[in-house]
């Protein structure tokens, strides 16, 4: 599951092929993250972690955060990515299309 992409949900819950049915090279549904990708978003985690570990004055590296550390945690990965400037350039795109949408309606 580790490199699984988001995608259509699987035909069935076990992820086998259903028989006389072939599976499509361009199926999304059994579409994986390569290994580079998995690891670059499990290391921009663990780095967001240790920043926050930091900030905080926590050095034990095994810390387990608390329930108020990981919304800490949440909130600044969320803040970063809202600011993220093709993100804010995407969002302005998606604002314009509504409100064009609204005027032909």
């Amino acid at each position: 599951m580790l490199f699984l992409k988001k995608g259509k949900p699987l035909d069935n819950s076990a992820g086998a092929s259903q028989p006389g049915k072939e599976p499509a090279a361009d199926d999304d549904s059994t579409a994986f993250a390569s290994q580079e990708e998995t690891r670059q978003a499990i290391l921009s985690v663990l780095k967001l972690r240790q920043h926050l570990r930091w900030c905080k004055g926590i050095a034990e590296m095994g810390h387990v955060l608390t329930g108020d550390e990981r919304g800490e945690l949440t909130n600044a990965a969320r803040a970063a990515y809202e600011e993220y400037g093709v993100q804010v350039v995407l969002q302005e795109t998606d604002v314009v299309k509504r409100q064009s949408k609204g005027a032909e309606q």
